[in-house]
């Protein structure tokens, strides 16, 4: 029996909308492993697989009038529902794709050879298909709304309008190029020597397939595409969304064999210090695991015998090579390298360089090496000094053809600046030469007609961005008037213009403060005299509208070790934390631990007469000593003081007190161009590129906003979402565990090297703490936070909002009383559907789970650690590293071996790896000191700085209070932490068995 069309739809949803093509271009024709699943699933042959989907369709099809009507009464009722499940109209969607498959095969491109292809899957007349085909343009656009309402999760639209064949042409959208056909487009990327970190369009992307095409490696099939000229962007599109997915899919292990191109990667920081200037060479993308054994050909580039190797230690999305103090970088970029394996086969290799020009990278945090510049966008150009004749030509050149408003710096002028090469910052090309001198072709700008940039505001993903930070918009070109134009379609698919602006070679828009939906699908598209010559898509969301959550719940992590949380089991559970959520917990006391007269967990080890609950208290001089050595050498650690009325603003060391007047602020940016005409008949001037604010505050409320919206994400992701506004990569960790700390995600550690791996956002929950304050936690939006808002109102009560350095503000409510606040609270969701949580006791299951999840002995593993470099040692009496040659006996070591490890060498003379807060607590127990103490007098809770408890211990000191640990002096201080929950951290930091 031959299936229905309900089986082949939801088999087509599954294999198609199943989440695979995630943030990828989503195409409704199949690739030969998807009609394999598909055919699978329909329980046919995959050879009469078109054939029976034709016939199924067809079978479904009207006999007479609109064929399409069926569908129609699908259309409306998915619409009434609100679209919230997959299309019920894919299977008719993949025929029509199907049929311009069949049409682009044999070569003629005609509507009447569509139609006849579409007659011989469906079994309807063709004058009758032809005749009711603007019918289906209405499900193409359905299925582009869909994908973007849900933000791209089940894949990006890619049906579209190519030609005069209005309807012909959407179907045609999705047969052009095939995923071979795409894969192809690789080796154009290795001819013209592309790195994987260019940003590019299809309009600039044009010329280089343009060349490729003459060459043998496309196919008759792509030859016949570029043949018609209405199917060159298509093409070019392809071409676009190969270059992505060779740049952002994570790299597996068994593809080392294929040889790569080493690219430059740079960060460039500004403190009160100055600037400093790191470079590394590697690879864009996430390694599954590190290249290792990699030795440099004739030891160039590196020491002598020293095995490489390529990891993810410095970037989540570009893989570097490493020990950095092993890599010569001077002598990389003059001369070149060439890695091999133990085998001896060549694998990765960089030729050496006099000139490289570096982009920054879309999350704003790094620059990235490209083979060509682009006009409109800034740079950092790296030349060498022994090539005197080429930096003369090079300054020449920028002169006549960039910007003014860069900067030269040499290696004396700027902190890690490689010796014998300047950098120029802040390169802005505005102009295209007709020729470029010798040695300079990676500064002529790839040939375009305009070039669409996005700058500022607060990116989300690919084309995506916060609603209440968007970027501003800037389209550069040649000489000629350029038109900048931002539509939306309305219900009809018909576009609507929402703004515009116009200038000769530039113009310019500011999306912020326009009065725009914040949840928007906007298009971007330029003109160049009148003529469309690029197009992008923005959308704007925030925690309003977020993401929908994966149907399989993929990304949820639990808590089931103190140090890492994991991700969640589809099995059985036991036990698991979220935020403070802990599910699955047994009713037993916690051995060791008894119920206290207040409901908490008391300690029952012995107890000294002058030191409650046993605890020992650190020194707090001594773990300051450290800190004032630091302060003497200049390295202070400031804050701004809090004045009096009529005293001149001023920064204090948090350590020393050492004070310095505020520096003064370089004033308000230059005002950007606004959205007005500009019909000018005169050649654009260049004009200076606004300077680049580096180490503003981060407004930390929008970033949970950010983070509430995608609800889980790889560590880029995350990385990717703080580096857009200032923090850089090094920092984000700091502040993915301070949000841990508090409640507002769960993140997943990499066993091996202590990296982030992944994160995901808690559900919303309101948390009492021991002294009967209610603070909220996990997942937040303005609609929740009102709901709460006015819930509180009608029992007199405040939801009182307070700012915290470095954290979301603090909402808190104090006098409600725990018994009545889930009745209280009953009914307020957050967007996804989840009730706001109440749990009245998390300082109680908090503590019982600390002592049920697997202990820090899960954090360490064992390992040989042999010849490693910069090695240093711990000193537990006055918490410092002290340079020592190698390892010796009992402590903690750090040293750099694919980047910077730790470890533990115990009296046995066995090696344990770990976080360094752990293997700095092995070190202090094993000397008999401790490095955390308690003041029961003040319930305050203290750790020296670098050595605070990890994870869930954290997370149930924080929840006592609500807020992070005050650091100044050298020391973290966690207010409002009640005995019984001292006793227990101590109890698992110092008396809990961490090695075998």
């Amino acid at each position: 029996m031959e299936p229905s069309y309900t089986r082949l739809n939801e088999g087509l949803n599954e294999v198609l909308l199943g989440g695979r093509y995630e943030g990828r271009p989503l195409y409704m024709v199949l690739t030969p492993g998807e009609e394999e699943h598909l055919a699978s699933i329909l329980g046919v042959e995959q050879e009469q697989l078109s054939a029976t989907a034709g016939r199924i369709v067809g079978n479904r099809l009207d006999d007479t009038g609109d064929p399409y009507t069926p569908f129609h009464a699908d259309l409306r009722h998915w619409n009434v529902e609100g679209r919230r499940e997959p299309p019920p109209f894919t299977g008719l969607l993949h025929v029509l794709a199907h049929a311009a498959e069949m049409m682009h095969s044999d070569g003629n491109f005609s509507s009447a050879n569509y139609y006849q292809r579409l007659h011989e899957l469906t079994g309807v007349e063709r004058n009758r298909l032809s005749f009711h085909g603007r019918s289906t343009k209405a499900y193409w656009i359905a299925l582009n709304r869909w994908l973007a309402e849900n933000d791209f999760v089940y894949g990006r639209p890619t049906a579209q309008k190519l030609n005069s064949w209005e309807y012909v042409s959407y179907a045609m959208s999705q047969a052009v190029v095939r995923q071979a056909d795409k894969e192809l487009f690789y080796s154009m990327f290795e001819r013209f020597r592309f790195s994987g970190s260019e940003d590019i369009d299809s309009d600039e992307m044009h010329s280089y397939v343009d060349e490729w095409m003459r060459g043998p490696k496309p196919t008759q099939r792509l030859r016949a595409a570029w043949a018609k000229k209405d199917l060159r962007r298509r093409v070019c599109q392809a071409a676009v969304e190969a270059l992505s997915e060779w740049r952002y899919a994570t790299i597996p292990e068994d593809s080392h064999a294929r040889g790569k191109r080493l690219s430059a990667v740079a960060s460039l920081s500004r403190g009160l210090s100055g600037a400093r200037f790191f470079m590394a060479f590697g690879i864009p993308g996430e390694l599954s695991t590190p290249v290792t054994g990699l030795r440099a050909k004739d030891n160039a580039g590196s020491a002598a015998g020293e095995t490489l190797e390529i990891a993810n230690r410095h970037y989540a999305a570009f893989a570097t090579l490493c020990p950095d103090a092993s890599v010569n970088i001077p002598r990389v970029l003059a001369e070149g390298i060439e890695l091999s394996d133990e085998k001896g086969g060549s694998k990765y290799s960089r030729q050496r360089s006099l000139l490289v020009p570096l982009v920054q990278h879309e999350g704003g945090a790094y620059w990235l090496e490209v083979g060509r510049t682009q006009l409109g966008k800034r740079y950092l150009v790296m030349c060498s000094d022994g090539a005197p004749s080429l930096r003369e030509s090079l300054e020449q050149f920028l002169r006549t053809y960039a910007a003014p408003g860069y900067k030269h710096y040499k290696p004396g002028e700027m902190e890690g600046l490689p010796t014998g090469w300047t950098l120029y910052e802040n390169v802005e090309f505005v102009v295209s030469p007709p020729q470029v001198p010798t040695g300079l072709t990676a500064l002529h700008p790839v040939a375009t007609e305009a070039t669409l940039s996005t700058t500022e505001g607060l990116r989300l993903g690919p084309d995506t961005w916060h609603s209440s930070m968007p970027p501003a918009i800037r389209l550069s070109g040649e000489a000629g008037m350029l038109d900048l134009v931002v539509y939306e379609e309305d219900q009809d698919g018909e576009d609507q213009v929402i703004v515009s602006s116009s200038g000769y070679g530039e113009c310019a828009l500011e999306l912020g403060g326009i009065g725009l939906d914040p949840h928007s699908d906007l298009r971007v598209a330029g003109y160049r005299n009148g003529n469309r010559v690029v197009e992008r898509p923005l959308l704007l969301r925030s925690a309003r509208r977020p993401r929908p959550l994966r149907r399989d719940g993929t990304g949820t992590l639990y808590w089931q070790a103190l140090s890492t949380a994991t991700m969640a089991d589809n099995g059985a559970q036991h036990l698991g934390v979220r935020g403070h959520i802990v599910e699955g917990l047994g009713s037993a006391d916690p051995p060791g631990f008894g119920v206290a007269s207040d409901g908490g967990l008391c300690f029952q080890g012995q107890q000294e007469e002058d030191t409650p609950l046993g605890i020992t208290t650190a020194d707090p001089a001594l773990i300051r000593g450290t800190y004032l050595e630091q302060c003497k050498k200049g390295r202070h650690v400031f804050r701004n003081v809090d004045l009096e009325p009529g005293e001149k603003p001023t920064m204090a060391c948090i350590v020393c007190e050492h004070r310095i007047p505020v520096p003064r602020s370089p004033g308000p940016p230059a005002p950007k161009p606004q959205s007005t005409v500009n019909r000018s008949s005169n050649p654009r001037v260049p004009v200076a590129s606004p300077a680049v604010h580096i180490g503003e505050p981060l407004d930390m409320n929008l970033v949970l906003d950010a983070l509430c919206y995608l609800d889980n994400g790889s560590w880029r992701q995350f990385e990717d979402i703080v580096s857009s506004e200032s923090l850089q990569p090094w920092e984000a960790r700091s502040l993915a565990e301070d949000l841990s700390a508090l409640g507002f995600i769960d993140v997943e550690l990499e066993g091996a090297t202590n990296r982030v791996r992944r994160w995901s956002v808690v559900p919303p929950v309101l948390t009492f703490a021991p002294d009967g304050i209610a603070y909220f936690s996990g997942f937040r939006s303005e609609d929740l936070v009102e709901q709460a808002r006015e819930a509180l109102v009608t029992q007199g009560l405040t939801l009182e909002q307070l700012g915290a350095p470095g954290a979301p503000d603090v909402l808190c409510v104090q006098g409600l009383s725990p018994r009545e606040a889930p009745s209280l609270l009953a009914g307020i969701e957050d967007p996804h559907g989840r009730p706001l949580a109440v749990v009245t006791d998390a300082a109680q299951r908090l503590g019982s789970a600390v002592l049920q999840v697997d202990g820090l002995s899960a954090a360490v593993r064992p390992a040989h650690v042999g010849a490693t470099r910069n090695v240093a040692r711990f000193d537990t009496s006055t918490c410092r590293w002290i340079p020592v040659d190698e390892l010796g006996g009992v402590g903690a070591y750090r040293y750099d071996h694919a980047g910077r490890e730790y470890c533990f060498r115990d009296n046995e003379g066995h090696d344990w790896v770990g976080p360094h807060e752990i293997v700095k607590l092995l070190a202090s127990r094993a000397s008999g000191s401790h490095l955390h103490g308690y003041n029961p007098s003040k319930q305050v809770f203290v750790s020296a700085l670098g050595c605070e408890p990890v994870g869930l211990l954290r997370r149930l000191l924080v929840a006592c209070s609500g807020t992070l640990p005050e650091r100044k002096k050298g020391m973290a201080s966690y207010s409002s932490v009640p005995p019984h929950v001292a006793g227990l951290v101590m109890h698992v930091l110092y008396e809990s068995e961490i090695l075998p």
